[in-house]
């Protein structure tokens, strides 16, 4: 198997544990959907990497996406402050037990990607 071959399934068992995580946080299942992302981010090993992945994905693609919009008109210092504080807030969240708090921040920071 060649290195490219092996980079393919790689990228493709992420793309299952990023689709795993968006029906196990529909579910209620919050934990098992964040120990999934914290996986697949794991797996890909380099953020620049797993934030094209989630690019390419979209999971949720809505009509009325705020956060979008909101992207147009902050500069590029503003998002990535927003992004910083969901991360701290999603850690937070996590350690004090609130996984459905921690879940959402987890979304909401890849929004803004």
């Amino acid at each position: 198997m060649t290195n490219n071959e092996s980079s393919k399934e790689y990228l493709i068992s992420c793309m299952r544990l990023l689709e795993s995580s968006e029906s196990n946080f529909k579910k209620g299942a919050y934990e098992e959907a964040i120990y999934e992302r914290r996986k697949a981010r794991e797996i890909i090993g380099t953020e620049e990497e797993f934030i094209a992945l989630v690019k390419e994905l979209i999971l949720n693609n809505s009509k009325y996406n705020l956060i979008a919009d909101y992207k147009i008109r902050i500069n590029e210092h503003k998002r990535i402050q927003v992004i910083k504080h969901l991360k701290e807030r999603s850690y937070a969240q996590y350690h004090s037990g609130d996984y459905k708090g921690c879940i959402r921040s987890l979304r909401r920071i890849e929004k803004y990607y």
